[in-house]
């Protein structure tokens, strides 16, 4: 991994992605940025710290708005109340946000 060579040792990796599918709970899924292929890929770090934000409502709030112009404006202006609902593990996140440090 590219990452790995370019961190030196006891530097710290910032790295975020968009995601706003479902997660598959069943299988591993290491080929879209999720919490399991973060977790295989900052395996060889010291201290990995991987944060998940938003949940279902937001992924559906933020569809609709982006989908209907009418609606766009209403709709974003409720967009920071939905995403402020953090649950602990979530089937829909919005992003990820890995901190590593090697």
């Amino acid at each position: 991994m590219k990452i790995h060579r370019l961190v030196k040792s006891g530097g710290t990796c910032f790295l975020s992605a968009r995601f706003m599918f479902p997660c598959h709970p069943c299988d591993k899924d290491y080929f879209r940025f999720t919490q399991d292929s973060f977790n295989e890929m900052f395996s060889v770090y010291a201290d990995v710290e991987i944060v998940h934000h938003g949940n279902g409502f937001q992924v559906f709030w933020q569809m609709i708005s982006y989908r209907s112009a009418l609606l766009t404006f209403p709709l974003r202006v409720f967009k920071s109340l939905i995403a402020s609902f953090e649950f602990k593990s979530t089937v829909y996140p919005s992003d990820f946000v890995v901190r590593a440090v090697k």
